[in-house]
Parts: structure tokens; sequence; C-alpha cells
């Protein structure tokens, strides 16, 4: 994901899902054009909001304690919406990553093996995809399988350890 914080307003970029060709051309030749394939994504503002009710009797703690576990439910609120709408929409106008089409599918027809992680990786590198940035984001029930898969006999190390997942960044989090 990029972030494009600042912006005012509607936005519409535009997303290779070609690139342009370099050719070798002689000293005098005139270069040729090779405009990549593009398609556009529009982006508009949203807006989300949390609120919520408190009495009057934890409006009248002094210390602090009770405004702050307040302030900290609404920002977890709205954290785990973004996140939600990041990962897999909102229902009604952010697509999300996981419904967004073009997005590369590598299908497991049965238990997850290594080679079918790295062919999930190889789908991303042929998308000329900025590889040092990549994370994983799986689900709680995918990372106890991953976590059992074992990198190689003998190694005593596993395909997932801590947060990273064959070399790579991971999350884990329900959401996804």
């Amino acid at each position: 994901a990029r972030m494009m914080p600042g912006l005012i307003g509607n936005l519409t970029i535009p997303i290779g899902n070609a690139l342009a060709t370099a050719t070798w051309e002689g000293e005098t030749d005139e270069a040729a054009n090779t405009d990549p394939t593009v398609k556009k994504i529009d982006l508009t503002p949203q807006r989300l909001a949390a609120i919520t009710t408190v009495s009057k009797q934890l409006l009248m703690q002094s210390n602090g304690a009770a405004e702050k576990w307040v302030k900290d439910s609404l920002s977890r609120a709205i954290a785990v919406a973004v996140d939600t709408a990041v990962i897999s929409g909102n229902g009604a106008n952010i697509t999300g990553i996981t419904a967004y089409s073009g997005v590369n599918d590598v299908t497991f027809s049965g238990a997850a093996t290594k080679a079918k992680l790295w062919e999930m990786v190889s789908a991303i590198e042929n998308d000329y995809a900025l590889m040092e940035n990549m994370t994983w984001v799986i689900n709680p029930d995918i990372a106890a399988v991953l976590r059992a898969l074992t990198v190689d006999a003998g190694s005593g190390r596993f395909v997932l350890e801590g947060n990273q997942l064959l070399g790579y960044n991971c999350i884990v989090s329900t959401l996804a």
C-alpha cells in the first residue's frame, strides 16, 4: 500500500499494468515511442466517524484514566474500521485489496506448501512490485498452519517464525 497524506478532494491516478519498454537505438536514430498500457483509479475522500455515549459518573472521574479509556476505545474502533476497509472493503464505496479485480490469485488445492508460498511471491515479483516493502497479511488460522510448516527436515525452523514469513514481514490479523 502506498500512503498519500495531505491530499485534498478527488484524485485520479494512473496505474501501470504494462511497463514501458526501453529500446536500444543507434547514435542518431529516433527513439521508439513505447507508451505503457495504463488504467486509472479514482480516489475520493471518505469520512469515518466513531462516537460513544458516556455517563455523568464517568465524566466526573478526575484522574484522566476513564477519559483515556474512552479515547483508546474510539481510536481502536477507527483503526479496525480502516484496516477492514483496506483489506476487504467497507461494503459500500471502498473496495479493499482482497476484493479488487486484477489482484493476483494463487489457488491452493490442498495443504499449504513452501512451493505454493513461493509461487505467491513470484506472482507479485512478476508484477514488478517493490519487494523490499512486501508484507504478508494473514489470519490466525493460516498463521497456525505456517508456524507448523517446517523450512526443511531437521533444521527445526518453520516457514513463519515471529513476524517473518519467507524472509518478509508478516502481520497476523483477524481482519485478513
